[in-house]
């Protein structure tokens, strides 16, 4: 077994600390946002319960119902997304990768999570003019009884596209389990040897 030179290990020991913080702050990042996204469909429910039992009581509906339930589901989807990525729960098929040995399985899973990588941080590229002018213009969705601004919602489409992207690079720098990639008992060790 040859030893590392002490430059090699001071540098590997860098990395490691860096990628460790890093994945500590997107941990701590992705709770926060899924938190959000949970308050978020609380205040949804409450306003959707006020608004059935307003119509069947009182006769009348709260306005804007439709806008907000609209606006607020595609917000809590995204808010919870990268939560959902750090804790392997989306559904994922295994047709092709589950025939691989593991070395295959773990060159497959660093080529997608790449992939995925790559798509976000597009999406991230791709929506962050059209926020920073909602947000500079006022710019607002709906024309029926109440106009919500899009600023908010183009900003959590930036937010939920550079945490996953993040959670992505991160998800591929872990080292996999011998059990399926993304279950629950992989190891989550970051890693850069892999």
């Amino acid at each position: 077994m040859t030893e590392h030179p002490p430059i090699a290990k001071e540098q590997s020991s860098a990395l490691d600390r860096a990628l460790g913080t890093t994945d500590r702050a997107t941990a701590g990042l992705s709770a926060l946002l899924m938190a959000a996204g949970a308050a978020l469909l609380v205040v949804l429910m409450f306003w959707i319960v006020a608004s059935v039992l307003a119509r069947n009581i009182g006769g009348f509906s709260v306005r804007g119902t439709p806008e907000v339930a609209a606006n607020g589901v595609v917000a809590i989807s995204l808010l919870c997304a990268p939560y959902v990525v750090r804790h392997g729960g989306h559904i994922r098929t295994g047709v092709l990768i589950d025939r691989l040995p593991p070395a295959g399985k773990r060159v497959a899973s660093g080529i997608a999570h790449l992939i995925g990588a790559a798509v976000f941080a597009f999406l991230a590229w791709a929506a962050w003019d059209p926020m920073l002018t909602s947000w500079a213009t006022g710019e607002y969705s709906g024309e029926g009884s109440l106009r919500i601004p899009t600023a908010p919602l183009r900003t959590i489409v930036v937010l939920f596209a550079l945490v996953m992207s993040v959670e992505l690079i991160l998800s591929g720098l872990k080292k996999p389990s011998t059990s399926a990639v993304g279950s629950e008992n992989a190891d989550t060790t970051i890693s850069p040897a892999n």
